[in-house]
């Protein structure tokens, strides 16, 4: 039982981390400002003493043209994109070590915009590419993989039914798997009802409530004895209050949040169904400037042995901004034994000439 609960904790551990992924490979992301030319991207790794830069983006009407990624003081790559009417139409990308051009196209529908073909080249041999077609009430996706790490056709059709209250998907491979089919059902507001996918016998019915937010969560697969279930209470203004997962019918999971204005603070309480024990498991407490940006959030897990509330690692995240710009992220991880900081700092440039 012991493996189990911990296993569940470094899944909780690894959702809660998850949030912290974003673009420029960096711990946030920047929505580059249309008055802006350019911005570097300085960082500081957990086993670093010093910041160093990593990244420098070249920004015209806000968006990135030209991206350099550094690595130990030198240029890894440059990345230059070229669009049209703000959607990105080509980009060309030089890596040093091993020298290597990758040339990628793209092409969107003229109506909504989404991405209808993609192409990538490496050292001129195509190694990916991607053709959307729709016809009446399918849509087929063929899409090629061609590289050293992945080489396979997936062919994938899209079937939306007459209401429109039902997709059916089937993708089919070249590589010996089973087509898969997932069929979705929706609500007559389009949120999804139910889903079942083949690859793994899984299963999910989702119920709403009358301003169309999740009530209630019900996924099950050929790798659980016994379903999952999510049950969710939201306050008067729509914000989620209460979240309640019953993982396999042997523990419980309850996280309850509360708001004020400049803070949001939850925290998690795991519960064994077997002696009915209850144990905090972690506490996630985020604050808000005035401008609602995030400014710092502490994350602290507690000893998985039951009847024990040790922690046992604190992660603290703080932001800084300056005219409602992000300029630092700053993460310190406490796990008892050593604490590891890591850092990015940001800087903006009204012209060019004023950057590196």
């Amino acid at each position: 039982m012991k493996l189990f609960l911990s296993l569940f904790l470094v899944l909780l551990s690894l959702t809660s981390f998850s949030q912290f992924k974003v673009s420029d490979g960096s711990e946030f992301d920047i929505d580059p400002p249309r008055d802006i030319f350019a911005y570097e991207i300085y960082f500081k790794p957990l086993n670093a003493n010093k910041l160093s830069l990593f990244l420098k983006v070249e920004v015209e009407n806000g968006l990135k043209k030209k991206i350099t990624e550094m690595e130990e003081g030198k240029i890894k790559s440059v990345q230059y994109n070229f669009y049209q009417d703000s959607l990105l139409q080509k980009a060309i990308v030089k890596y040093n070590d091993p020298k290597a051009t990758e040339i990628w196209y793209y092409r969107y529908d003229s109506i909504s915009h989404e991405e209808i073909f993609s192409k990538g080249y490496k050292n001129n041999k195509l190694i990916y590419s991607y053709i959307k077609n729709q016809n009446n009430n399918t849509t087929e996706i063929k899409e090629k993989f061609d590289d050293w790490w992945n080489k396979s056709n997936n062919v994938t059709s899209i079937t939306l039914s007459g209401d429109g209250l039902t997709e059916t998907s089937i993708v089919r491979t070249d590589n010996g798997v089973s087509p898969r089919f997932t069929i979705k059902n929706y609500t007559a507001s389009h949120n999804v009802k139910s889903e079942v996918d083949s690859s793994s016998e899984w299963k999910e019915f989702i119920k709403y409530d009358s301003f169309g937010r999740i009530q209630k969560r019900v996924n099950s697969s050929k790798y659980h004895e016994f379903p999952n279930t999510f049950s969710y209470t939201y306050d008067s203004i729509g914000r989620v209050k209460k979240e309640t997962i019953i993982a396999d019918s042997i523990f419980t999971r309850i996280t309850e949040h509360t708001y004020s204005n400049i803070g949001h603070l939850a925290i998690c309480y795991l519960l064994t169904n077997e002696t009915g024990d209850s144990v905090i498991c972690w506490k996630t407490i985020t604050r808000f400037d005035n401008n609602q940006n995030e400014i710092s959030k502490e994350e602290i897990r507690f000893n998985e042995e039951l009847h024990h509330s040790e922690i046992v690692e604190r992660i603290l995240s703080k932001k800084t901004y300056r005219n409602n710009r992000i300029i630092k992220f700053k993460r310190t991880i406490d796990s008892g034994s050593r604490i590891l900081e890591e850092i990015y700092v940001v800087n903006y440039y009204n012209t060019l000439t004023t950057a590196h």
